[in-house]
């Protein structure tokens, strides 16, 4: 897929997923889409860009707004190993920090 249409699938997705009420099962499936949608962008872009950087951290925000935190950790530390900027490794850090208390509280 070329990465104007990887663009318009982030967008609808995005778009899609603000319009449903926080928490349901709806908002979770939308947000799934939006991980997945802005994954396939990163595979097409390079990590150092502005837009490489952009699809890589909105994957990870929402696999952690899906609930799906094993997802989450997993893209944030294939991410970091891609040589991120020294401000997008910081928050891509702090992203995986999330998922992992989010593991937590799902084991306790």
């Amino acid at each position: 897929m070329h990465v104007d249409d990887l663009n318009m699938k982030v967008t609808a997705a995005i778009l899609t997923a603000q319009r449903c009420a926080d928490g349901t099962e709806e908002f979770r499936d939308a947000y799934r889409d939006v991980a997945f949608a802005e994954e396939a962008l990163a595979i097409c872009t390079e990590a150092g860009s502005v837009e490489g950087e952009v699809c890589r951290c909105g994957a990870v925000t929402a696999a952690l707004r899906a609930r799906m935190p094993y997802y989450a950790h997993a893209l944030a530390l294939k991410y970091l190993a891609q040589g991120l900027a020294p401000g997008m490794r910081v928050r891509m850090e702090q992203l995986r920090k999330l998922a992992l208390d989010e593991i937590g509280e799902d084991d306790a």
